[in-house]
């Protein structure tokens, strides 16, 4: 029954009934309640017609009397020749609202009438029969309402009479009495109940008139105080047809397999089917469920083919032949088909194989696990990269490609459904692990600079590093280099090479990698270049010796070498060679730059000696005889004093050095020659026995004056101030301090 209710799915079916008679005869029926069409299924050609018209409304009318019960439909009989294929219209009779008549049911030339309504007193008649022509086989007329009660007031509606069955007349409705009491509707003599008549109304109006039921029941009439007569019932249309239920015969092939979304051909065999379109119902389960589907199958000969709906999921299916046109397949029969549907593969697993690796490294593999329904697969290499081994298949043979040719292995899974996504892996070369300083890889410094960082850029997969250096060439002669295995990504320049002018060429090298290579990395070639040293020489324009030492407003000439560049302090000169003329004693300082811009620093002192000048100039005698001498003694103006002093605490013990011994006077700014001590001053001279002290002076050529031993006396002498004076009396052993 579902399969045949989904085969009128667009149609209006109420109710299809299943009826089996004997000789293999199946029966099937289906019941309009309401207009429609019906499409003739193949195999048939004959339909069998009940039909039952509309009930006719309850009387009504205005002037508060009472009216009689509508009529009840009639029902009418009969076959229809057809063809499969026929579409028939199926008119269904409407029930007529109070007052008015119901409508006729018809599907050809059989019609059952409705029931009328009468507006006055007396029930409206029921639905006459047919004439009793083929293709009508019976006719039966509905029962006539019942009279409402007109003869005064107070008075009840009558009953409506009941539709007519197929072998029976409806029954008349019960009239009104004067006591206001409606008469009850005429019972049919269907059942469940089916087409009985309404009520007629109260006088009180409680209860109203009734409707009638399906099918074609008449509606109960008015009372005199109640305007509202009862409905009549819609009618009815029934049709019966017959199919052979031989279909045991029958077997079923489908195309298989299939891809998901896509659909399976069904065929079918069979040697009793009879040419023609039919309806074909069946049901799929397993990996794709679907219940009550249908399709349509032309069928010639012995074959007749159909295509089932899409597969949405991938898996096994079976697809099951319920009914074919109007015959159920016989209980017990299994026409069914398999059918497996494939998806597309899955995305393969993740890919095993090693990285990094070297460049032109041969025999290299990369693979995955076998994906579930893939035919084939699918792989790619980075440019430069090769496969030779495997190619379609879960694992393949490859060979990497030069530097700088890293890139991503990937692979797909294929089958006649189609292509999975990718699984990839990223693969790198260690062979040239880069620099980024510069693009030329050179590098430049001068001499004890500090802080210079060879960048080694990142390398792949973490790997560790060692650097090394070569003092001989860019390709050979390396050694580890100066804290060069501290795993470092850049290396910082050591001062075993920035102290030391030269060249050295540098390399970044991987210790330790998941490879049988060893990867080398571009060579960074590093100058050290020397600061220049330069060497001021002088030239005294007074013929002097070049020693630095001049007199006052002698100029002399300072000359710095050969550089690319000058920088003079005092003065700011920026030449090689400056003449300069100082009035005092200055320090000259001369900053150069050679070519690979590099600076180097010298200083010279210019000792300035003031000019002598002669203050006076004296004879003795001033005057002299022919033949006798005078002695000319000369003042030099430039006489001057001096006084140097040391002012730490020196500590002189009973026995023993003095501390600090010796305790130097830095004295600066004397000349050479012509200077002479005039006094010497102790401050606060503290021993207990004077004569046991010896103190001299050394001068600077190792000259010895002696100021006091064995003098002084015994007596200790607590804080004097002593003073030795040049040309001073001496003191004598004895002689107390």
């Amino acid at each position: 029954m579902n399969q045949l209710s989904h085969s009128f799915a667009n149609r209006i079916l109420p109710a299809i009934f299943l009826i089996f008679l004997s000789s293999g005869i199946l029966a099937q029926t289906q019941t309009f309640s309401s207009s429609g069409t019906f499409t003739v299924p193949a195999g048939v050609t004959s339909i069998t017609v009940q039909a039952w018209g509309g009930g006719g409304g309850g009387g009504q009318s205005a002037g508060n009397r009472a009216r009689g019960g509508g009529g009840g439909g009639a029902f009418t009989g009969g076959t229809l020749s057809v063809s499969p294929g026929d579409v028939l219209t199926i008119t269904v009779g409407g029930g007529g609202p109070a007052g008015s008549n119901g409508g006729n049911s018809s599907v050809g030339a059989i019609v059952a009438n409705g029931g009328f309504a009468d507006n006055s007193g007396p029930g409206g008649l029921g639905g006459a029969a047919s004439a009793i022509a083929l293709p009508v086989t019976a006719s039966i007329a509905g029962g006539t309402g019942g009279d409402g009660y007109t003869a005064a007031n107070n008075g009840g509606g009558g009953g409506g009479g009941s539709a007519a069955s197929s072998s029976l007349p409806g029954t008349v409705g019960t009239a009104g009495n004067n006591s206001g009491t409606g008469g009850a509707g005429g019972n049919s003599p269907l059942t469940n109940p089916q087409g009985d008549g309404g009520r007629g109304a109260d006088n009180d109006g409680s209860p109203g008139a009734g409707n009638g039921t399906a099918p074609g029941g008449g509606g109960g009439g008015q009372s005199d105080d109640d305007e509202d007569g009862g409905d009549g019932a819609n009618g009815q249309v029934i049709l019966t047809w017959t199919c052979s239920d031989n279909i045991n015969n029958m077997s079923t092939t489908a195309t298989t397999p299939v891809c998901t979304n896509g659909t399976s051909t069904v065929t079918v065999t069979s040697t009793s089917l009879a040419d023609g379109t039919y309806t074909v119902y069946y049901n799929l389960s397993g990996a794709n469920t679907a219940t009550a589907q249908s399709a349509s199958m032309t069928f010639s000969g012995v074959t007749g083919t159909f295509a089932t709906i899409p597969f949405v999921n991938s898996g096994a299916t079976t697809i099951t032949i319920t009914s074919v046109g109007c015959a159920n397949v016989v209980a017990g029969q299994d026409f069914t088909a398999a059918v497996t549907v494939n998806g597309a593969p899955a995305t393969p697993g993740a890919i095993s194989g090693t990285t990094p690796v070297c460049s032109d490294q041969t025999g290299l593999i990369y693979s995955i696990s076998a994906v579930s329904g893939a035919t084939t697969y699918n792989w790619t290499v980075p440019t430069g990269w090769s496969i030779t081994a495997g190619s379609g298949t879960i694992s393949i043979t490859v060979t990497s490609g030069s530097a700088d040719q890293s890139g991503t292995i990937a692979v797909t899974a294929t089958n006649t459904c189609g292509t999975s996504a990718a699984s990839s892996l990223a693969v790198d070369l260690i062979d040239n692990i880069g620099f980024g300083n510069t693009s030329t890889n050179t590098l430049s410094i001068c001499e004890g600079t500090t802080g210079t960082t060879i960048n080694g850029a990142a390398a792949p997969s973490g790997p560790t590093y060692n650097w090394q250096v070569s003092t001989t060439s860019p390709s050979s002669g390396f050694s580890t280099a100066s804290n060069g295995t501290n795993n470092d990504e850049d290396y910082t320049v050591d001062n075993d090479y920035y102290d030391n002018p030269g060249t050295y060429y540098f390399r970044r090298v991987i210790s330790s990698s998941t490879t049988a290579c060893d990867g080398i990395s571009d060579v960074v070639t590093l100058t050290v270049n020397a600061n220049p040293a330069p060497v001021i020489s002088m030239d005294e324009s007074s013929g002097t010796p070049d020693n630095g030492t001049i007199c006052n407003g002698v100029s002399v000439t300072l000359d710095a070498g050969s550089f690319s560049s000058y920088s003079w302090s005092p003065g700011g000169a920026t030449s090689q060679t400056i003449n300069v003329s100082p009035s005092s004693t200055t320090t000259y300082s001369v900053t150069v730059t050679n070519a690979a811009g590099c600076s180097g620093t010298d200083n010279q002192v210019i000792t300035v000696n003031p000019v002598p000048v002669i203050n006076s100039i004296s004879a003795a005698p001033p005057s002299i005889s022919c033949g006798g001498s005078s002695v000319l003694t000369v003042v030099p103006a430039n006489n001057a004093t001096q006084t140097f002093a040391q002012n730490t605490t020196i500590t002189i013990p009973n026995f023993g050095n003095a501390s600090p011994f010796p305790s130097t006077i830095s004295v600066s700014g004397l000349p050479t020659s012509g200077v002479s001590l005039q006094n010497v001053v102790f401050n606060n001279l503290s021993h207990e026995d004077p004569d046991d002290m010896d103190i001299y002076l050394i001068g600077p050529n190792n000259q010895v004056i002696w100021i006091m031993s064995d003098a002084g006396g015994g007596t200790g002498i607590n804080n004097f101030d002593l003073i030795y004076a040049d040309g001073g009396t001496a003191l004598s052993t004895s002689t107390l301090v």
